[in-house]
Formats: structure tokens, sequence, C-alpha cells
């Protein structure tokens, strides 16, 4: 599984894709463009926080999420998204996306 992160204001976006790594681009690859030409883009797996110990909450959290799962649904990726995970769930998260899509360890 290809694993491609970006990081858009205080959010994290991990995009997974399900087809194979080895697949041919017709992009350079220091492209400024990606490829849209196929029918699967993949996930967009979002992870936002904005509640923390000791601190006050983030506001304005919903808003990037709801931003960015209308762009990434509307590019036509599968959008997930996991509210306030501890470190452990994040990576329960990670885990059962790697399972579901058949990535080995």
């Amino acid at each position: 599984m290809q694993k491609t992160t970006i990081q858009i204001s205080n959010c994290l976006v991990i995009h997974f894709c399900s087809e194979p790594c080895e697949a041919v681009m017709p992009v350079e690859k220091y492209a400024e463009e990606y490829n849209m030409n196929h029918n699967k883009r993949g996930k967009a797996v979002i992870f936002n926080h904005d509640e923390f110990k000791n601190k006050s909450p983030r506001h304005g959290s919903a808003v990037d999420v709801r931003v960015l799962k209308e762009t990434y649904g509307e590019l036509g990726f599968e959008v997930v998204v996991h509210e306030n995970l501890k470190f452990t769930g994040i990576q329960n998260a990670i885990k059962d996306r790697k399972f579901k899509e058949g990535v080995p360890n």
C-alpha cells in the first residue's frame, strides 16, 4: 500500500492507496500535478484532534475537516475521519486500515 502524508493547516491527512504501488505513472516523479486519470483514487484518512488534555479545545477544527472531506470526496477519494483518537487508537486505526487493504506489516 502506498501512503502519502499531507499537512494542511493544522490537519494531518494520510492518503492510503489501494492500488498496487508499481503502477506506471504518466508523470515525472517530481511533477507539480497528480495523475487523476484513473477510476479508483484510494482512501483519504483524516485524524482530527481538537480536544487536548490540560488545554483549551482547538476551535475551527470541524471546518478544516469538513473542507478536507468535501475536497477529497469531490476528487473521488473515499474519506474516513477519526476524531480525537489517543495514540493507541491511531495505531489501531492504521493497523485496521492496513488489514482491510491487505498490506503486509
